[in-house]
């Protein structure tokens, strides 16, 4: 069994898979590590400002 994924956090009921380009997931990764805010919470803060 991989070890490559974390258990599912019961927090969250939805799970949302994107296809990135190497440049753009790269972007993302380094925002990460700049930041120490994992790619999950930068994603869903940007998601949670996108006003309704």
């Amino acid at each position: 069994m991989s070890t490559s994924f974390k258990s599912v956090n019961e927090d969250y009921a939805k799970r949302l898979t994107l296809d990135l380009t190497l440049a753009q997931h790269r972007k993302l990764k380094l925002r990460a590590m700049d930041t120490g805010v994992p790619m999950a919470q930068i994603l869903r803060d940007y998601i949670d400002g996108i006003t309704d």
